[in-house]
């Protein structure tokens, strides 16, 4: 029995240890936390937001706030949505999010008006777009850039992304 109280206390003595050595890890830890926060703070506050807008939407805000400022001080007949396409065609994961970005918009700045005159925006039944009215496009959608090159839409402002990139683009008839 001397033999199994001697192994017991020397689990006993050795657990002790490691309880204690933990403590210290953990007490460690703790007093680097500050440190991470505010590297991640810093960051956050800064270049990441530079670094996420591609990801995160890019200025959706910029272009939907563009249009109202520019019906606010030329009433267009209508605004128009393009599809959001990359350069290769394909359709943006955007297009899902623009109707409730449009509605939210148009409530902040009090413009709901806008909502009856807002329509999506198809190619082939461009004979049916008045003149005045605004298109809301990306620069890379292949539909859009060659009917501005027929002269049939012209550009009118490009939206600046945060890192001075451009991505919208307000076409009018």
């Amino acid at each position: 029995m001397p033999l199994v109280a001697l192994g017991a206390g020397a689990l006993l003595v050795g657990r002790v240890d490691r309880v204690k050595q933990w403590k210290i890890v953990a007490v460690c830890l703790l007093a680097l936390m500050p440190l991470q926060f505010w590297w991640f703070w810093s960051d956050y506050f800064s270049d990441y937001r530079v670094r996420s807008a591609v990801w995160l939407g890019g200025n959706i805000r910029g272009a939907l706030e563009e249009l109202i400022d520019r019906d606010a001080r030329e009433r267009a007949p209508m605004v128009y949505f393009s599809p959001l396409r990359a350069g290769s065609g394909q359709l943006d994961g955007r297009n899902q999010y623009m109707d409730a970005y449009w509605k939210f918009y148009l409530i902040k700045h009090g413009r709901q008006d806008l909502l009856a005159r807002t329509l999506p925006f198809e190619a082939e039944k461009l004979h049916a777009v008045l003149p005045g009215s605004l298109v809301l496009a990306n620069l890379d959608d292949a539909v859009t850039g060659a009917l501005v090159k027929k002269g049939e839409l012209k550009p009118v402002k490009t939206i600046s992304e945060l890192d001075q990139s451009k991505f919208f683009v307000v076409l009018q008839r």
